[in-house]
């Protein structure tokens, strides 16, 4: 299950990020770095833009904090 904040939707808004590109990003990720407590930095290329999403993670459970290209 994925969850997204309030905050996230609207710098997916502002920033041109589907939601699709989130689960994907989530789903196969090119790397992930866990950050304190249950924070991941989830990574995923996209052509020449590298796509990263923050989530807290909870077993099958993903909320999206915030997402922005690198």
């Amino acid at each position: 299950m994925i969850v997204f904040t309030r905050h996230a939707l609207q710098r997916m808004r502002e920033r041109n990020i589907a939601k699709s590109q989130i689960v994907h990003a989530l789903a196969k990720p090119d790397s992930a770095i866990s950050e304190s407590g249950n924070v991941t930095l989830f990574k995923r290329r996209y052509g020449k833009k590298i796509l990263g999403v923050v989530a807290e993670v909870f077993k099958q459970k993903f909320i999206v904090v915030t997402a922005y290209w690198v």
